[in-house]
């Protein structure tokens, strides 16, 4: 009888200890034996990167401030999915919104046919001042294209969690169709001084990008430029008072937001006559020599200047044209638009070439300059009908995804 009763005892301790082993351990996808996509759906375990309930910050809490600002992956992410399996890019700019910590995040990447595909989404934000988890919200994709990645998601989902150690940044993709490398903290998120360039799909796209700066449907625009067709080409949003705000560029091939953050201060200098400025001076070259022309009405046209240059292939002098700028004037006399060549010898091949353009006031108002991989555009910004501009804005693109690359306050 003590025997039985003493087996008896032996083994409900040891079913007891295998249950709470059991219910304590959390198993990895391959202890489950199952692939990462079933593991997400049949199986609602704790995020891997827990919040305990005692710290946990509401979604209105001030504590998150620290976390607002933008976020970016730290290069292209390999997809390994059958449907992409070529690269993608991420990055997201937390901001708060009537109290609440949200979220845009802009994912683009070419697939498996070479094709460039665009998802976007919006987030909720919850977490503590050291540890966030970011939360689908809702999505708005490629639908027509080619089917929303994100179609089956809820809002409340928990797509990924960041958790801050020292000056770096843990992330921890919750989500499989994000994950990647968890344990690999080079292809985590890092903080960006700013959104550099978003896409932008459609109108409720360019709606939703403009929320994350703080700019609601209707907000009155900084500045806009038209071009001569009439249509918007730029439209410029910017709280001064803040010192932030968000551009939008009507390209050719599509529609980009950028961020516009702080200025910088300049001194303003006209240079709508000059022939050489600091940063195109060729005085120095040998034989140096300049040459001009008028017109009737005694306004330069035409000036060149030239020089011994050393030559590009072996290093020889040459005798080439240094400066070259021709200057253009409406029928009643005014300046419409100066042509400026800068050699490439010379001043390197960004700015190479410059059109600027003027107003019936002869005030700059835009200039057009070459880079290799596009376009640089200079906008001229007056108060009124001051002659002095008092902002520059300046825009890099090649006929689609603009960034701003300079913003300046006379």
């Amino acid at each position: 009888m003590k025997n039985s009763i003493l087996i008896f005892l032996i083994a409900l301790i040891f079913s007891l200890s295998l249950t709470s082993c059991t219910q304590n351990k959390e198993l990895t996808i391959e202890e489950k034996g199952m692939s990462g996509t079933e593991y997400q759906a049949e199986y609602m375990i704790k995020p891997k990167v827990n919040i305990e309930e005692t710290d946990f910050y509401s979604n209105e809490s001030k504590s998150l401030d620290g976390w607002l600002g933008f976020y970016g992956h730290r290069g292209n992410i390999p997809k390994k999915q059958e449907r992409y399996n070529g690269y993608i890019s991420i990055n997201f700019v937390i901001y708060q919104e009537e109290g609440e910590y949200l979220g845009y995040l802009n994912m683009n990447g070419v697939d498996d046919t070479y094709s460039d595909f665009y998802e976007r989404m919006l987030l909720e934000i919850r977490g503590t001042q050291d540890m966030i988890q970011v939360f689908f919200s809702e999505s708005f994709s490629d639908v027509e294209e080619r089917g929303d990645m994100f179609a089956t998601y809820q809002k409340g989902k928990l797509l990924f969690s960041l958790r801050k150690e020292g000056d770096r940044i843990l992330t921890v993709w919750e989500n499989m169709i994000l994950n990647e490398q968890e344990k690999d903290l080079e292809r985590g998120f890092v903080r960006q001084d700013e959104l550099v360039s978003v896409i932008l799909r459609n109108t409720e796209d360019r709606a939703n990008f403009l929320r994350a700066f703080g700019i609601m449907e209707g907000a009155a625009s900084f500045y806009q430029y038209y071009n001569d067709d009439g249509s918007l080409y730029l439209e410029i949003f910017y709280n001064m008072e803040k010192c932030v705000g968000a551009g939008i560029f009507y390209g050719v091939f599509s529609m980009s937001g950028f961020e516009v953050g702080e200025y910088e201060c300049m001194v303003w200098r006209d240079h709508k006559f000059s022939t050489m400025t600091d940063e195109h001076d060729a005085s120095s070259l040998a034989e140096y020599a300049e040459y001009s022309t008028f017109n009737e009405m005694g306004q330069l046209t035409h000036f060149y200047s030239k020089g011994i240059i050393e030559g590009y292939v072996d290093s020889s002098l040459i005798d080439e044209v240094a400066v070259k700028i021709e200057f253009i004037y409406r029928e009643d006399g005014t300046l419409e638009r100066k042509d400026c060549w800068y050699n490439p010898l010379l001043f390197g091949s960004t700015r190479s070439t410059e059109t600027y353009f003027y107003d019936s006031d002869e005030r700059l108002v835009y200039v057009s300059a070459y880079i290799t991989h596009g376009t640089l555009e200079d906008y001229y910004i007056y108060e009124g009908d001051d002659k002095e501009p008092s902002y520059r804005l300046t825009v890099d693109h090649q006929g689609w995804n603009a960034c701003k690359t300079g913003f300046v306050k006379y």
